[in-house]
């Protein structure tokens, strides 16, 4: 599984649309009822594919599912990615990145 994780990541770029009309996404990202979503194909680190989020567009950083929504409006997208394998969200274990787990929703997907 560790030569998978190296091989493949997928980063889900979050861009709040706080200055955006929903409707209003950058051509080719996901329009949801408060965000922006875009899933871009790259072997990237967490740390520099939150860097290329943050390149994308102004306040775009790796998604946090903050809802059941966000989840099933991004769940939605990827399973219509037949290659997807891993993919790198905002989450994660780093106090230097100020979101340590527990902001945000906890969920577990079970495959079967």
């Amino acid at each position: 599984l560790k030569s998978l994780y190296i091989l493949l990541r997928l980063m889900l770029c979050l861009m709040p649309t706080w200055f955006l009309v929903p409707a209003h996404c950058p051509r080719e990202w996901l329009a949801s009822m408060r965000s922006c979503y875009s899933v871009r194909t790259s072997a990237l680190s967490w740390h520099d594919s939150q860097c290329s989020c943050k390149e994308l567009a102004p306040g775009a950083h790796l998604a946090d599912m903050k809802s059941w929504e966000d989840l099933l409006f991004v769940s939605s997208h990827l399973l219509t990615h037949d290659n997807l394998l891993l993919l790198w969200t905002g989450l994660n274990d780093q106090q230097v990145h100020h979101t340590p787990l527990g902001n945000t929703l906890s969920f577990i997907i079970r495959i079967n």
